[in-house]
């Protein structure tokens, strides 16, 4: 009965809230077993939880330290470049204007480091919050909410996230805003925040063409539009040379282009990456088709799939099938509320789940020494970032 008074004051109070927070910003490590009792015990402040989860993500990204192969690595330079231009020049270098600010006041202050942690913090948070509207509506059990809240954060390779921050933040606000949220492409501030991705990476337009195709196109329509899709590709790789000069559309020309031309550096890990998530895509709809929920959605993603492997380009697979992966996911928690007989084995698929993708993620992180960020966070505080770093 006393310990029923206790955790009632803690969560009405807010006083759990406050405790939580103190100890993220001190101590992070010692946050995490806070965070699972309110995921678990306090849905009213659900988000706030999936929040602090993202921050403590977030001090791991500060302590990440790039390979030189990694784009962070590329992106630290940038900043420096940058902050040593003024101010018009730097944001007006390319069309990634929204980028380029962001670029130079982090470079102009020497706090490049806080990029990572930022962009990590979006991309985990809204890929969080996708799932939210799926979890208000569902019976789940405490142990399914934390497993789907996990797995949720399997399906976005945190060493690709830290590194291709960019990118993964768009995907991350386009699955947030148009298949969570499902709001309308043309309404004012879809079109603003269209804009921005556009203004953060120009990659923000082959998912805009997809969802346009998803949602403005009849189905007995796809085929063609398939085939004229494929049609322009080979044609555009033949004239596109010639439009890189046109201003605005030839930035994006020449982006599109140097994607198609890259060297095809695909090795066992990336191949088995790649079809991992198609696995999972295939799983999820002979599940939707078990519970009689098949959504229009999975055309869109069997399409984007087969259009990524015949453009036979390691970036354009790569970056789609973490897109598809996520939206798959979606789809698969929609449906997992609807069979009573399939709910007794929802807890084993998820678990099943989650070691599978840990297991593909492993290759994207099998040369990086992380160990060392994650000892770090064990000392590592907000205070310690602010005053001693």
């Amino acid at each position: 009965m006393k310990l029923e008074i206790i955790q009632k004051f803690l969560i009405t109070n807010k006083i759990f809230l406050i405790t939580l927070f103190i100890f993220l910003i001190f101590g992070p490590l010692v946050s995490l077993p806070f965070i699972i009792y309110g995921i678990c015990n306090d849905k009213e402040n659900f988000n706030f939880y999936l929040f602090f989860i993202s921050i403590f993500l977030g001090y791991i990204a500060y302590n990440f330290e790039p390979l030189i192969v990694d784009d962070l690595f590329r992106h630290y330079e940038s900043m420096n470049h940058l902050s040593q231009l003024n101010i018009f020049e730097a944001i007006f270098k390319d069309m990634n204007i929204l980028n380029n600010l962001i670029f130079y006041i982090l470079g102009k202050f020497n706090i490049e480091r806080l990029y990572p942690v930022i962009g990590t913090i979006i991309t985990y948070y809204l890929g969080l919050l996708s799932i939210t509207k799926v979890l208000k509506k569902s019976n789940f059990s405490n142990l399914q909410i934390i497993l789907i809240i996990i797995l949720s954060l399997v399906l976005w390779p945190f060493r690709l996230v830290t590194s291709g921050i960019r990118n993964f933040v768009v995907i991350s606000i386009i699955v947030y805003w148009f298949f969570a949220r499902e709001e309308k492409l043309l309404q004012a501030s879809s079109i603003l925040i269209i804009v921005a991705c556009f203004f953060i990476h120009a990659y923000t337009i082959i998912f805009v063409f997809f969802y346009c195709c998803y949602k403005f196109i009849p189905k007995k329509y796809y085929v063609n539009v398939f085939i004229v899709f494929i049609l322009s590709i080979l044609i555009f790789d033949l004239i596109g040379p010639y439009l890189v000069n046109i201003p605005i559309i030839g930035y994006y020309i020449s982006k599109f282009l140097a994607y198609r031309n890259a060297p095809l550096d695909y090795d066992f890990f990336s191949f088995i990456y790649i079809v991992g998530r198609i696995f999972f895509l295939i799983f999820t709809l002979f599940y939707a088709i078990y519970t009689k929920k098949v959504s229009k959605q999975f055309i869109l993603l069997i399409g984007i799939t087969i259009i990524s492997l015949i453009l036979n380009s390691r970036t354009f697979s790569e970056r789609n099938m973490v897109f598809v992966a996520i939206v798959t996911f979606l789809l698969l928690i929609k449906n997992m509320n609807i069979s009573i007989k399939i709910k007794k084995i929802n807890t084993l698929i998820l678990l099943t789940c989650i070691l599978f993708f840990s297991a593909l993620n492993y290759p994207t992180i099998r040369n990086y020494p992380l160990n060392q960020p994650i000892c770090k966070i064990c000392n590592t505080g907000l205070i310690q970032i602010i005053f001693f770093d």
